[in-house]
């Protein structure tokens, strides 16, 4: 699938089909293939899933665009998921995308053509599961003050032990079920919120 956003278009893959979407959102220098294992998980499970690489708008308009392309295919309820830049971007989107959920993967502060995200955790308003690795010197003093700056009550923080940063820590065991539970949580029918 091809979204078209002026001069720039993006390419997404998407994978499975019904009312509960989620967006996956890239590394900075990872393609769309990092979230393929659990993509295909997720559909397994019912999920409609959108995979995508940046079109060179920008982290935040790309993340959008895609949820707005899930709605369109008929997803009534979006979980945003992101790793690093894709972390970030998907805090930054949530409000707007009307997410009922979000999984943020090693983020940090500032999002490039956004600014500092404290204000956007601060705003959040859907359930969010916040993972980092303890000795990931990219994140591991941001994703704590996110969490800590986020007014959601449904949120989470889980540190894993290592250096892994991004999608790297998909590698972990515990990570991909984790993340699964978290999405059929808060993706379900039977939640009532408004998002």
């Amino acid at each position: 699938m091809r979204i078209h956003r002026g001069v720039l278009s993006l390419s997404a893959l998407v994978l499975g089909s019904g009312p509960r979407g989620v967006v996956f959102s890239n590394e900075s220098d990872n393609s769309l293939c990092a979230w393929m294992p659990l993509a295909k998980r997720l559909v397994r499970a019912g999920f409609h899933v959108a995979l995508y690489d940046y079109s060179g708008a920008g982290a935040y308009p790309d993340t959008l665009a895609v949820a707005a392309e899930l709605r369109r295919l008929g997803t009534s309820r979006i979980g945003l998921v992101g790793a690093s830049e894709g972390a970030k971007s998907s805090i930054a989107a949530a409000a707007k995308a009307r997410a009922a959920a979000v999984v943020s993967i090693s983020a940090e502060r500032s999002l490039d053509g956004y600014g500092d995200l404290l204000p956007a955790a601060r705003r959040l308003r859907a359930p969010i599961l916040y993972l980092y690795a303890r000795d990931d010197a990219v994140s591991e003093l941001n994703t704590p003050q996110l969490y800590q700056a986020t007014r959601e009550k449904d949120k989470r923080l889980v540190a894993f032990a290592g250096f892994d940063h991004g999608t790297a820590l998909l590698r972990h065991r515990a990570v991909p079920p984790l993340i699964l539970r978290f999405l059929q949580d808060h993706l379900s029918p039977r939640r009532t919120s408004g998002r």
